[in-house]
């Protein structure tokens, strides 16, 4: 697991993908590492594809990520528990740009509904900037600014919530806080 980690770091998503699709973990409690790495490896060779305009391929990297296999040693919790704003908005992008409009809307009101439920005196994540930027796009501007104002007033010195306002107007600079997946895809997203 480790190799595919170094992999990972090393921007080598194609073989840590490989790595990943034969490695049998044993199931134990807390194990979630496996999980974390191939959903990692999937949505960052999505986003490669989308990148070069491939959002068919991106897609399918996209469902893949979704994906809970039991030979990773980590079993799927419940729907309501699991946050996929990355993966919707992912999504969202791609099909805007094959034109898929009633998917595009179905990714935004999957985020938006995600969103109603926040719990703002939670840990701020990175996700919320997704938030914020699907109640835009949906014409709710003000729900969006409303969501990283309470974030804010909530967690008045995190890094993350600043960077999350910050990046919302445009001001996406690097944030230094210990490596977190959805952050480094996100960054990539916004560029």
């Amino acid at each position: 697991m480790l190799y595919a980690r170094a992999l990972i770091l090393n921007k080598q998503y194609a073989d840590a993908d490989k790595i990943l699709s034969k490695i049998e973990v044993l199931p134990n409690e807390g194990a979630t590492m496996g999980r974390q790495l191939y959903r990692e490896a999937k949505l960052m060779l999505a986003l490669k594809e989308m990148k070069a305009g491939k959002c068919s391929k991106a897609l399918q990297y996209i469902s893949d990520s979704r994906q809970w296999p039991e030979r990773l040693g980590s079993g799927k919790p419940y729907d309501a528990d699991i946050d996929t704003r990355l993966e919707d908005w992912m999504n969202y992008k791609c099909f805007v740009k094959i034109r898929n409009t009633n998917g595009a809307k179905q990714m935004l009101d999957n985020i938006i509904a995600y969103s109603l439920n926040i719990k703002i005196e939670g840990r701020p994540s990175v996700n919320n900037l997704i938030s914020a930027l699907a109640l835009k796009q949906a014409g709710r501007g003000g729900e969006a600014e409303k969501l990283l104002n309470d974030v804010s007033s909530a967690h008045a010195s995190n890094k993350i919530a600043e960077w999350t306002r910050a990046a919302y107007n445009g001001n996406a600079s690097k944030l230094d806080v210990e490596s977190n997946e959805d952050y480094e895809i996100l960054q990539q997203l916004l560029d």
